[in-house]
């Protein structure tokens, strides 16, 4: 029964290894990239973020799902969809948004016919926030990291995102306001090409 085991989790890790590093390049050898023309991106960050100040203190945490299609080398157009929890001060509230994204892959590897194994970029996005107790709010963000491949089509996502959104509470009295975070995150994503 032990050499059944032995032979079933080798066959395992063999399976595993070729899946997790199989190579970028079509059968005929020729370099074929993630991020070029009519290739799909799928993926999704989360975001944390602690504020502590004099007795008051708060938290963020944006899970954000994201989806692309690549017009161009390197240049994805998209979108994403956003959750929020921001608790403190005694309260809570969950925020949804949706909204339009354009990113910018660089390919290291790409002009010498070599497949990368990092892919730095550059987002900008748009966003339609609501608010659970009735705001309505505008997000704007720039993102910027790296996607680190951990195999020919799944990477690693580490990045810096920078938000601000324009709050404005409903009523008569109520004043309009904004909040800009500097956040760090860690996602998945998925290249399909």
């Amino acid at each position: 029964m032990n050499s059944y085991k032995q032979c079933f989790v080798t066959v395992t890790l063999i399976v595993a290894g070729m899946l997790m590093v199989g190579p970028l390049y079509a059968q005929d050898g020729s370099y074929k990239s993630p991020i070029q023309p009519r290739s799909f991106m799928l993926g999704g960050d989360v975001y944390a973020l602690f504020a502590f100040s004099e007795g008051d203190n708060a938290t963020v945490i944006n899970i954000t799902p994201s989806f692309g299609a690549f017009v161009t080398n390197g240049l994805l157009i998209g979108g994403d969809l956003q959750f929020q929890l921001v608790s403190g001060g005694g309260s809570s509230n969950t925020i949804f948004g949706i909204g339009p994204k354009i990113a910018y892959y660089f390919d290291p590897g790409g002009s010498n016919g070599r497949r990368s194994s990092f892919y730095p970029f550059v987002e900008g996005s748009f966003s339609i926030l609501s608010v659970e107790d009735s705001y309505n709010s505008v997000g704007f963000g720039v993102r910027g990291g790296v996607v680190l491949m951990i195999s020919s089509s799944v990477g690693l996502d580490l990045s810096m995102r920078i938000n601000h959104m324009s709050i404005s509470p409903e009523g008569r009295y109520s004043r309009s306001y904004g909040v800009t975070t500097l956040t760090l995150g860690a996602g998945v994503t998925s290249f399909i090409f």
